[in-house]
């Protein structure tokens, strides 16, 4: 997220994408912790990890940005942000549904 901060100064993303990655992080972190507090487990899933590996390429495409090798790094980059978000949304919603469902468990055992 610091390297995604960075490039929108240098204009390869625009912030709104930022806000979204940086905004569905800190959403998830606060439930952490609370979830933590509660004596709630939630496990990670594959949805948070593939949302990390697309957003880990598109960042380093997006860092590379110029012909390389005769690839375009910046179309790769912009190729990979889309599903990045899409998982980030769908990552950030099933944790939050996990995370609802264990405490909704937790309180009918009055525990």
């Amino acid at each position: 997220l610091v390297a995604m901060i960075f490039m929108v100064e240098l204009g390869r993303l625009p912030a709104w994408i930022v806000c979204i990655f940086l905004s569905r992080e800190i959403i998830v972190t606060a439930l952490r912790g609370v979830a933590i507090d509660e004596g709630i487990v939630i496990p990670a899933s594959h949805w948070g990890k593939y949302k990390s590996a697309l957003i880990s390429t598109s960042a380093v495409a997006l860092l590379i940005h110029y012909p390389l090798f005769g690839i375009q790094w910046h179309l790769v980059g912009w190729v990979f942000i889309w599903p990045a978000l899409a998982f980030s949304f769908a990552s950030g919603i099933h944790y939050t549904v996990g995370f609802v469902k264990e405490l909704r468990k937790k309180n009918r055992k009055g525990t």
